[in-house]
């Protein structure tokens, strides 16, 4: 692949962009309380990577006037260090023009290459990761047949590398979770008063009991390290 010399961008690209919505954590949309937006296309996906890399990268896309969510995108594009330019449209009337928002749930994309030819495939299930990196392989062979030019990747040292989640529990495991009958919860009891407090190595939270009665443990330090032995105390009465 031949590219040019002495040029303004690394990457140039033209894209339509809108707004993607995912519950947090990984939950699915119907279990989803809280939701995280993310101003997202298929082409400025790949563009970020390269500015990330520290490239200069420019996107090409038409903003609608007006819009708090292309605000949203021109800061999201700003964060990523990738330049802009594009005209702005009048939003018009009730059918008139607006940003994409697509709600969905969180997962995770494979993409392969097959003599030449890309293939793409996503899911949100953790558990069909072997079914859709084979859709993507079917798509990379179907993609290598029609194609004149062979895709041919940079002679470039190949980096591997794994990550470890840090969150040790399940919270939708079910009864495993509870521990001395108290659900874990990293959330925030109303008018709650302290009833005791759970130590442990890199992990430390305290008991409280809601307005309403139930009783929460609310984590303090969500990171943990590693599982350890767990100590309670109480307050004396």
């Amino acid at each position: 692949m031949l590219l040019k010399e002495n040029c303004q961008y690394s990457l140039l690209v033209p894209t339509s962009m809108g707004v993607r919505i995912t519950p947090v954590n990984g939950q699915p949309v119907h279990r989803g309380g809280m939701f995280m937006m993310q101003a997202t296309s298929a082409e400025t996906n790949v563009a970020t990577v390269a500015a990330y890399l520290g490239l200069p990268v420019k996107v090409l896309t038409t903003f609608v006037k007006g819009s708090p969510i292309a605000d949203f995108i021109r800061g999201e594009l700003r964060r990523r260090n990738i330049t802009y330019e594009g005209p702005e449209v009048a939003q018009g009337g009730p059918w008139g023009y607006r940003h994409q928002i697509n709600i969905a749930d969180a997962g995770f994309g494979v993409r392969v290459l097959y003599q030449g030819g890309w293939g793409f495939a996503a899911g949100s299930d953790l558990g069909s990761i072997p079914a859709t990196f084979a859709r993507a392989l079917d798509n990379a062979k179907s993609t290598a047949r029609r194609l004149s030019r062979p895709i041919r990747l940079a002679d470039k040292q190949v980096h591997t590398g794994r990550f470890t989640s840090p969150c040790l529990v399940d919270r939708l495991a079910g009864e495993g979770d509870r521990v001395g009958g108290l659900t874990p919860d990293l959330g925030h009891a109303d008018s709650s008063t302290m009833l005791g407090k759970r130590e442990s190595e890199g992990w430390q939270g305290r008991t409280t009991r809601t307005s309403s009665g139930s009783v929460r443990w609310i984590c303090t330090s969500p990171r943990r390290a590693r599982p350890s032995t767990t100590r309670w105390s109480w307050p004396s009465t």
